[in-house]
């Protein structure tokens, strides 16, 4: 099935009972009271897996780290999962680069200086 973010496949073949000591438990974790609740998910039924892909996902084998400089990776980790005061502060350090072809007087003498 899908939904408006996910797209979900589940297997017909499941794990199902074989008289081991394991057991299979989903917990249920409730917020207000913050207690953890364990229940059993097969006691002598069948388990199927449930695989989640999330539609808009693009994959970062994509992309060719090995010439992207330290910056640049950083920059994507921070676009991707950075709040955005640090978002924010990123953007600032990108307005603040001075490149030297606009300094006045950034002559030879000032590349070996």
């Amino acid at each position: 099935g899908t939904d408006a973010t996910c797209t979900y496949t589940a297997m017909n073949n499941g794990r199902g009972y074989d008289s081991r000591l394991t057991k299979l438990y989903i917990a249920i974790h409730h917020k207000p009271t913050n207690t953890l609740k364990l229940i059993p998910s097969s006691e002598k039924g069948t388990v199927f897996s449930l695989e989640q892909q999330v539609s808009d996902y693009t994959d970062s084998k994509s992309y060719d780290h090995r010439n992207m400089t330290m910056n640049e990776r950083r920059r994507m980790v921070f676009e991707s999962f950075g709040s955005q005061k640090k978002k924010k502060v990123m953007r600032s350090q990108d307005a603040n680069v001075v490149e030297m072809k606009s300094v006045v007087g950034a002559g030879e003498g000032m590349m070996k200086a």
